[in-house]
C-alpha cells in the first residue's frame, strides 16, 4: 500500500451531502475533522467570536470544546473526552485552555504532526486562510460554552462530575449485538475502554498476537457480555494499579488470558480491607 505523497481533496468536501449526514463519527471521521478544519495557512490568524473578543491561533489549531465536538461528531462527552486523551497519549494533539475576560476560557486543540497531514509544499495551490468550517467550529464552540455557563448557574448546587444524561447509554455496548457489529468494532471499543483507565498500563499498539487473543476471547458469548464490566472492576483495583509488591500494573496481555476475566469478575483482584493481603493476587 501506498503510504507517500498526497490525495488531494477539496476541502468542499466537508459540505457535501454525504459528509453531513446525521450519524455518529467514526474514530477516523473525528481524526479526519480535527485535521480538515485546523488553520491551514502559516502564520498568526485573528477569528472574532461574538461574546468573547478576538482570538488568535496558528497553523495548525483550531478552536474546539468537549461540548460542541460532542455535538458536532454525535457522541456523548465521554467519548469525546476518552478519544481526546488518548490522541494526546500517542502525542498526536495537545490541549490547553485560553483565557478571555468575561467569557468561558477557550479551548485550543493543537495537531502536532500537522504537516505530515497537510503540508504547503504539496499543497501550493491551497486557498490560505482558515476554512470556513473552521470557523463554524470557533462559532459552535462559544455557542456551546454559553449554553454550558448557563447550565451550570441554574444547577450550580446540583452535583458536580456527573455525567449528561445518555452518556451511558451510548458508551454501553450491547453484547447481544457484538456480532452484527463486527469483531473490528467491538475491538476498537475495548481498546478504547481500556485506555480511559489511565492507571492502568495502556494499549499503544494492537499487534498479531494481542488481535488474536481478542478475537478468541470474543468467541465466547460469556466473555463478550462481561468484558466491559470486567474493564472497570480492574480500573478500580488498586493491585492492578500498581498498588503491590512489585509495581506491576495490569495490560491488555494479562487481560485477555483465558481466565483473566473469570477471575476478576470472581473479585480475585478487588480491593481487601487492611487485614487482608493480596497473597492470591497471582498474575
Amino acid at each position: 500500500m501506498q503510504e507517500e505523497g498526497f490525495i488531494r481533496i477539496s476541502r468542499k468536501i466537508l459540505s457535501h451531502p454525504f459528509w453531513r449526514e446525521e450519524r455518529p463519527y467514526s474514530h477516523f471521521e473525528a481524526w479526519f475533522d480535527l485535521i480538515s478544519t485546523a488553520r491551514y495557512a502559516k502564520g498568526e490568524f485573528e477569528d472574532i467570536i461574538s461574546g468573547v473578543g478576538v482570538v488568535k491561533i496558528q497553523r495548525g489549531e483550531l478552536v474546539g470544546s468537549v461540548r460542541y465536538l460532542a455535538k458536532r461528531w454525535n457522541w456523548g462527552e465521554k467519548k469525546v473526552r476518552c478519544f481526546l486523551k488518548r490522541l494526546k497519549d500517542l502525542d498526536q494533539i495537545k490541549t490547553h485552555q485560553r483565557a478571555h475576560p468575561g467569557a468561558q476560557p477557550i479551548t485550543i486543540i493543537t495537531l502536532v504532526n500537522y504537516d505530515s497531514y497537510n503540508s504547503h509544499k504539496e499543497h501550493e495551490d491551497t486557498p490560505k486562510g482558515t476554512p470556513k468550517d473552521a470557523r463554524r467550529a470557533h462559532e459552535g464552540h462559544k455557542e456551546e460554552e454559553g449554553k454550558e455557563s448557563k447550565r451550570k448557574f441554574k444547577n450550580k448546587n446540583s452535583s458536580v462530575g456527573s455525567a449528561p444524561k445518555g452518556d451511558e447509554e451510548e458508551e454501553a455496548l450491547n453484547p447481544n449485538s457484538s456480532s452484527a457489529m463486527g469483531e473490528s468494532k467491538v475491538i476498537g471499543q475495548l481498546v478504547d475502554a481500556w485506555n480511559c483507565k489511565a492507571t492502568l498500563r495502556a494499549c499503544r499498539v494492537i499487534s498479531q498476537g494481542r488481535m488474536a487473543a481478542m478475537k478468541q476471547r470474543l468467541k465466547d458469548s460469556w466473555w463478550r457480555e462481561n468484558w466491559r464490566e470486567g474493564i472497570e472492576k480492574v480500573g478500580q483495583s488498586s493491585f492492578c494499579s500498581g498498588n503491590n509488591d512489585r509495581g506491576w500494573k495490569a495490560d491488555v496481555e494479562w487481560f485477555l488470558r483465558p481466565d483473566t476475566l473469570a477471575n476478576v469478575m470472581e473479585g480475585k483482584y478487588d480491593d481487601r480491607r487492611k487485614t487482608e493481603s493480596y497473597t492470591d493476587g497471582k498474575f
